[in-house]
C-alpha cells in the first residue's frame, strides 16, 4: 500500500511502499479545499486540466494533523471546479489511517 505523507509546502507526496494494517483509525473533518493545475497529456496531446482537493483534519492525542486529498472534481475550467468546491461537505467522506509512531504519516480513503 502507498504511504502519503503531508508537506506543508507541496501538500501529500509518495513517501515510501509500506502495510498499513497495523495503522489506527480515527475521524476527520473538511476544513478546506483548493484547485490545483492537473495536466493530462499523452503522446498526441496534452490538456491543461484543474482538479478539487479537500483538507482533512485528524486529531491524535491532542494534536491536530491534516492532509489533501482528491474531491473528485475534475475539468478544464478552474471556475468549474472552484464553484464545485465553494461549498464544503458537512460529513467526511473518508476514514483516515495513521501511522501511531508517527501520526504525521496517513492515508485516506473513501469510505
Amino acid at each position: 500500500m502507498r504511504l502519503f505523507h503531508r508537506s506543508p509546502e507541496s501538500g501529500i507526496y509518495l513517501d515510501r511502499l509500506t502495510s498499513t494494517n497495523s495503522w489506527q483509525e480515527t475521524r476527520c473533518a473538511v476544513v478546506g479545499s483548493r484547485v490545483v493545475r492537473s495536466d493530462v497529456a499523452d503522446s498526441f496531446s496534452a490538456i491543461v486540466m484543474f482538479k478539487g482537493e479537500y483538507e482533512l483534519r485528524y486529531t491524535v492525542g491532542g494534536r491536530e494533523y491534516s492532509l489533501w486529498v482528491d474531491s473528485g472534481w475534475a475539468d478544464t475550467s478552474h471556475q468549474f471546479v472552484e464553484t464545485k468546491l465553494e461549498s464544503l461537505p458537512e460529513y467526511c467522506a473518508f476514514d483516515i489511517r495513521y501511522n501511531p509512531r508517527k501520526p504525521s504519516q496517513a492515508i485516506a480513503t473513501r469510505k
